[in-house]
C-alpha cells in the first residue's frame, strides 16, 4: 500500500499528504480510502483506495473542473496516455485487460480496458480499467475492477429476428416538435421539426426469450386552472422589495445577469457574477430579448412557517408564467409531476448510518504503515463526515419550495427543450427559483401539427436502422451480487449512433452524435 501511494505522490508531482477516510460513498467497503491534500492544506483535492493487495483501485479529483484544463488530443491520442498510467500502477495487467473503446465526451474521452467471455467472445463490462481523460491529457478518473464473473447462460437462445421483433414491439413513439440540434444529432440541421421521438423503449432484450423491461419517459399535461392575475411586477414576485439594492449588473454571453441584495445586509466586497445559487442574494439572468431566463433567490426565510395551500402556490407559479408570456394559455400547458422530496429521503441515509455503525466498528480494521494508528474507528469523526456531506450549504440553503413545470405546446403539440421550471416557497409564496430554456426560437403558430407518417409507420422507419447484437448486461442479485446476462441489446450500424426519434413528415430517422468514439 505504501508503495502505491508514493508512486501517487510522484506522479501528482506535488507534496502530498494521504488521510485515511472511514466513510466513502464510492469505493467499495473492502479497500482502504485516502483523501489525498496538497501538503499545508486544509481540504482535500482528490480521493483514491487501495485494495487489499496494496493496489490503486480508484482515482478522483473532487472538484474536477478545476484540474480539466484545455487540449487537442484526438480519440486515437488517447490510449498511449492511458496505458502509461495503467503500467504504472498495474504494470503486468495490459496482459490481461484489453482495449475496448474510446467515447468522445466533447473534451474528456472515457477509455476502457477489459475482458471477454470464451463462449461468445463478448466483452464483460465492468471489469477491468475505466479512465476519464482530458483533451489535453490529464488523468480525471481511474477504476480498476477484476471481478471474478459470475456468467448466467441461458437454457435457450432465441433468434435475432424475434429480438428484433421483440424491440420494435416495446417501443412507443410521442408527437412532438424537436428542434435537430446539430450538437445532438449527427444529421440534424437546428430547425424545429415534426417527429415521432422515443418515449419508450427496452434497453435490452433478454436472449433467453424472457420478456424485457421498459423504460418511459412520456409525459402528461393538463391545461391551466381558472387564473386571474395579482398584477405584481416581476420583480415583486421573485422576492425584490423597496428594501433591496441591486448590487451589480454584467452582460455575459447573451446575458444580463443581475445581483440583489437586502439593504440591511454589508455591501460584498466584489460581486461573484459566474454563482447562479448564491446564498442571501437575489440573482437574475436575462436573455438578448430581456426575457428572464433564470431567477434564483437565496434568501433564508425569516417569516411565518406554516405552508400555502397548493392552489395558492400553483396560481403563484401561473402568475409568474403570465408575466413571462401574456399569452401563456394558448402557448402552454400544465405538466403533471409527482413530487418527491428527495433532500427528506437523503436526510433517512443518516439514520440508515448510525444503525450500520456498530458493524462497521467491529469490521474495522486497524491501519498499518504509520497512516492510522487507532484500534478502532471514533464514532464522532465518523458521524462528522456524515453530517458534512448533508450539511452542503449550497444544496439546503432557502426557503423550501413546490415546483412546477409549464410546457410549450404548439396547436397541442409540446415543444421539446421549450419548458419553464417555477419553484414557490411553501411558506412565502415568492418565487425561489424559475428557469427556461434561453430561445428566441420558438416554431410558428400555423405549423402544421398533422403527421403524414402513422405511429406504426415510424416503428417500421426504426426499424429498418435496427440490428440487434448480442451483448453481456451486468445485474445484481437480491444481496447485491453481480451476475452476468446474456441479452440482445439494439444498435444502428447504417448510423453509428442511437436512433431516437423518426421525421414524422419525411420519415427522416435522426441519430445521435458519438462525435470521435472508437470501438474496438
Amino acid at each position: 500500500m505504501k508503495k502505491t501511494l508514493n508512486t501517487m505522490a510522484a506522479w501528482l508531482k506535488m507534496p502530498v499528504t494521504f488521510e485515511p477516510s472511514i466513510f466513502d460513498f464510492d469505493h467499495a467497503e473492502e479497500d482502504e480510502v485516502f483523501y489525498i491534500k496538497e501538503e499545508g492544506a486544509e481540504e482535500p483535492f482528490a480521493v483514491c483506495s487501495v485494495d487489499d493487495a496494496g493496489r490503486l483501485k480508484r482515482f478522483d479529483y473532487i472538484d474536477a473542473e478545476e484540474y480539466g484544463g484545455s487540449g487537442d488530443l484526438k480519440a486515437e491520442d488517447i490510449p498511449p496516455v492511458a496505458e502509461a498510467f495503467i503500467q504504472m500502477f498495474h504494470p503486468d495487467e495490459l496482459k490481461t485487460y484489453r482495449l475496448q473503446s474510446v467515447i468522445d465526451l466533447e473534451g474528456l474521452y472515457l477509455i476502457q480496458y477489459g475482458i471477454k467471455e470464451e463462449r461468445y467472445n463478448l466483452d464483460l463490462p465492468g471489469i477491468g480499467f475505466s479512465l476519464t481523460i482530458t483533451a489535453g491529457g490529464r488523468i480525471m478518473q481511474f477504476s480498476f475492477e477484476e471481478g471474478p464473473a459470475n456468467i448466467v447462460y441461458p437454457e435457450q437462445l432465441i433468434a435475432e429476428e424475434e429480438a428484433e421483433a421483440a424491440y420494435i414491439a416495446c417501443t412507443d413513439f410521442e408527437l412532438e416538435f424537436h428542434k435537430t440540434d446539430t450538437e445532438l444529432f449527427r444529421n440534424g440541421d437546428n430547425t424545429y421539426r415534426l417527429v415521432w421521438s422515443l418515449k419508450e423503449a427496452a434497453v435490452d432484450i433478454p436472449a433467453s426469450g424472457e420478456k424485457a423491461d421498459t423504460v418511459a419517459e412520456g409525459n402528461v399535461y393538463e391545461p391551466f386552472p381558472p387564473h386571474t392575475s395579482e398584477g405584481n411586477s416581476f420583480l415583486q414576485m421573485v422576492g425584490v422589495t423597496d428594501e433591496h439594492v441591486k448590487i451589480g449588473e454584467r452582460l455575459d454571453e447573451g446575458l444580463r445577469v443581475e445581483k440583489w441584495q437586502h439593504d440591511s445586509l454589508p455591501a460584498p466586497v466584489s460581486v461573484d457574477y459566474e454563482t447562479a445559487y448564491e446564498s442571501g442574494m437575489i440573482t437574475i439572468h436575462y436573455d438578448s430579448s430581456e426575457r428572464p431566463v433564470f431567477v434564483y433567490n437565496g434568501e433564508a426565510w425569516a417569516g411565518n412557517e406554516e405552508n400555502l395551500d397548493e392552489e395558492i402556490l400553483q396560481q403563484r407559479a401561473l402568475n409568474y408564467l403570465f408575466g413571462l408570456f401574456p399569452d401563456a394559455e394558448k402557448r402552454f400547458k400544465l405538466e403533471q409531476v409527482e413530487q418527491e422530496d428527495e433532500w427528506e429521503e437523503l436526510q433517512n441515509v443518516v439514520d440508515e448510518l448510525i444503525d450500520e455503525f456498530d458493524e462497521l466498528n467491529e469490521e474495522a480494521d486497524e491501519y498499518v504503515d504509520g497512516y492510522w494508528t487507532d484500534d478502532e474507528v471514533d464514532a464522532d469523526d465518523w458521524l462528522d463526515e456524515v453530517k458534512e456531506w448533508l450539511d452542503d450549504e449550497e444544496e439546503v440553503e432557502g426557503e423550501e419550495a413546490k415546483e412546477f413545470y409549464f410546457q410549450y405546446h404548439v396547436n397541442g403539440v409540446p415543444v421539446d427543450s421549450i419548458k419553464v421550471a417555477v419553484q414557490v416557497g411553501i411558506y412565502s409564496g415568492r418565487i425561489v427559483s424559475a428557469s427556461m430554456e434561453m430561445t428566441e426560437e420558438f416554431p410558428p403558430a400555423d405549423v402544421s401539427t398533422v403527421p403524414v407518417l402513422t405511429k406504426a409507420e415510424a416503428a417500421e422507419r426504426m426499424k429498418r436502422q435496427l440490428k440487434m447484437e448480442l451483448a453481456w448486461s451486468m445485474e445484481f442479485d437480491e444481496e447485491g451480487e453481480t451476475f452476468y446476462r446474456l441479452t440482445y441489446v439494439p444498435s444502428f450500424p447504417l448510423t453509428f449512433g442511437h436512433v431516437r426519434m423518426i421525421d414524422a413528415v419525411d420519415g427522416t430517422a435522426y441519430y445521435m452524435d458519438v462525435g470521435g468514439s472508437i470501438f474496438f
